[in-house]
């Protein structure tokens, strides 16, 4: 939101299991002049599908335009409008708020459970050379449709470089006993980074 503060929802709309993730993100600025049923302080996560509106922070759903909220909270009315509604839509209405934070630039989720569970768990692991002063990091963004589970195993699978990729600097298979590989540092940035090369004489 405006805050720089990070809401994530469980990627399923209750009312057609549409991925909520294919939406829209509306900013408190622009909810206020919304139909929401209520004026939401934190962002609203909006399906693309039906309209249906989530706030980012607790799941509750904040706005149906095909329908107009229940003053008891026990449902919405029949009636077919997009004006604003008193109260509520009804908890069957309302999604999952996933905790989430943000350390060192990386965004962390907890599925588990609700914020109280989250909070028992231990931190995220840190990397300290992040904190390091001078320590410059490149953040990069790459959408995968694969789980995270198989994206892990395949940076950390060096072998698959030189073939999959055909890039000289995975080969490691290249050296013998008569032609070892050769392996050297190379200091960058005034001392402040490096870089490893190879060669096979």
């Amino acid at each position: 939101d405006d805050e720089e503060v990070i809401h994530a929802l469980l990627d399923r709309c209750p009312h057609k299991s549409a991925s909520l993730s294919e939406g829209r993100v509306i900013l408190p600025s622009c909810s206020k002049n919304s139909n929401a049923s209520e004026e939401s302080t934190t962002a609203r996560f909006q399906c693309a599908y039906h309209g249906w509106s989530f706030d980012g922070e607790s799941g509750k759903c904040l706005q149906i335009p095909q329908v107009v909220a229940s003053e008891g909270g026990g449902g919405s009315s029949s009636t077919r409008s997009s004006s604003q509604g008193p109260a509520s839509y009804g908890r069957r209405a309302d999604t999952t708020a996933v905790p989430a934070m943000v350390q060192q630039g990386i965004i962390w989720l907890f599925p588990g459970g609700n914020l109280e569970k989250a909070l028992l768990c231990p931190p995220p692991p840190r990397v300290p050379e992040l904190d390091l002063p001078g320590y410059r990091m490149v953040p990069a963004i790459r959408d995968f449709p694969l789980d995270w589970a198989i994206l892990l195993e395949n940076i950390l699978d060096p072998d698959h470089g030189l073939f999959a990729h055909q890039a000289t600097p995975f080969d490691m298979y290249s050296a013998s006993k008569d032609n070892p590989m050769t392996v050297w540092e190379e200091s960058t940035h005034d001392g402040r980074g490096y870089t490893l090369k190879s060669s096979v004489d």
